[in-house]
């Protein structure tokens, strides 16, 4: 076991606030800013803003920011890392937020902020899980609808597929309604659109994919709201 006093010195020692840091005695972990989403809960903005170490921090900025929340959720027992990757708000303005993850346990979460920056004690999980090799993981997300209006949360994978998960479901996890076929790289970005087909109701996706570690060529596609993805 570490000295206490020097894990404090080792902690002082990062470049940043030492309240980002955490400290458990055996380890140091910096914390460090992994996604970032705005919306309004009605007509007040916040931003959420997803972290490497402490869950997703909800942020009222219709002023100066102030923290209003923290969701805490996502955490493992074995104390793994689990860093969102992936964060959305539902447009309507519900306070439903998506939160996608990397972990080997539960990878989607569905929860509820209320009109003061408050997230709900309960939550929904998605029944999807990662591996021992934490991929295939989101790493967007987007609020699509079905095609009788209610809500489905697109999440763009590490393995080129976009998973379409229902965020309204009952119980303590929802399942995954459809997914596309793998694409040339992992989806990096993602956002509802209308049906190209011209059928009313429904979304399709527009998706950017990245290939390799340059971020820069990367093609697009569109993904069916149940297909394939497409040009």
């Amino acid at each position: 076991m570490l000295d206490r006093q020097l894990i404090e010195r080792i902690a002082g020692a990062f470049p940043t606030d030492e309240v980002l840091v955490e400290k458990d005695w055996y380890i140091v972990r910096a914390i460090g800013v992994t996604s970032l989403a705005a919306g309004y809960v009605g007509t007040v903005p916040y931003l959420a803003v997803g972290l490497s170490d402490g869950g997703v921090q909800i942020y009222n900025v219709s002023g100066t920011p102030q923290l209003t929340s923290t969701f805490g959720g996502m955490a493992t027992p074995d104390g793994s890392q689990t860093p969102p990757t992936a964060l959305a708000w539902d447009p309507s303005g519900s306070g439903l937020l998506a939160v996608g993850v990397i972990s080997w346990a539960d990878e989607g979460f569905f929860v509820h902020v209320d009109g003061d920056g408050i997230v709900a004690p309960n939550w929904l999980a998605c029944a999807h899980h990662g591996t021992d090799a934490l991929v295939p993981s989101p790493l967007c997300a987007a609020f699509g609808q079905r095609q009788d209006g209610s809500p489905v949360v697109a999440f763009g994978m590490t393995d080129g597929t976009l998973q379409l998960v229902d965020p309204t479901g009952t119980g303590a996890e929802t399942y995954a309604l459809a997914g596309s076929g793998a694409g040339p790289g992992a989806i990096v970005a993602v956002n509802a659109i209308p049906r190209l087909d011209g059928t009313a109701g429904g979304s399709d996706y527009a998706v950017s994919y990245q290939q390799g570690f340059n971020a820069l060529p990367g093609p697009g596609a569109c993904c069916g709201g149940t297909g394939p993805p497409a040009g």
